[in-house]
């Protein structure tokens, strides 16, 4: 198990569960929240699609983690995820780059 933590903050993880992840280069995910459970990881996202075009054109990845799930959204290059980044910081959401 990773050690890392499971909420937004430092982010020097490891794409942990290989299943869910997309190829792509490193630093082209960013995570959007930890949720209780993939029902509320939805509805998350269905929301920050609704608001975001940028998030509801990317890839969705729920990731199981510890005892909830990691949202993340998958991007074709990690500029498009930095810039994604900062739209949704911008609107007072948080996110970071998963590295």
């Amino acid at each position: 198990e990773p050690t890392t933590e499971p909420t937004q903050g430092l982010a020097k993880e490891e794409p942990e569960a290989a299943p869910a992840m997309p190829s792509g280069p490193a630093g082209s995910v960013v995570q959007l929240g930890f949720y209780d459970n993939v029902g509320q990881a939805n509805a998350a996202w269905a929301t920050l699609s609704g608001r975001f075009p940028v998030i509801a054109g990317a890839g969705k990845i729920v990731v199981p983690f510890q005892n909830g799930q990691r949202l993340r959204a998958s991007f074709a290059s990690p500029q498009e995820a930095r810039q994604a980044c900062q739209l949704l910081r911008a609107a007072g959401d948080a996110c970071f780059v998963v590295r």
